[in-house]
């Protein structure tokens, strides 16, 4: 989980949530409990990531303002945001 969101704490407590409760009703079937689990994460949590992913492109990018050095080149947040809606609409296929 990237930083931007500061959100790995707190996917870790929603897995362990999620995966007792898969648990809980597998009859002792663990395998698919885990396969249930991960159904039922990988949607939130990629959508958690790919956020993190956009918010770390404009963060680097109005760090490059700032400081020509930087990693992210020259990129303008505005043009490091629309660079990452242009990813995420390929993969819902538009």
């Amino acid at each position: 989980m990237l930083q931007y969101l500061a959100q790995g704490a707190c996917m870790a407590v929603e897995d362990a949530v999620c995966l007792a409760d898969r648990m809980a009703v597998s009859n002792g079937d663990y395998a698919s409990a885990f396969v249930a689990y991960q159904n039922a994460r990988y949607l939130r949590t990629g959508r958690v990531q790919i956020m993190a992913r956009i918010y770390g492109e404009v963060y680097h990018a109005a760090a490059s303002r700032a400081n020509p050095q930087h990693d992210a080149g020259d990129r303008t947040p505005e043009q490091a945001l629309n660079r990452c809606s242009g990813c995420m609409a390929s993969r819902r296929g538009e």
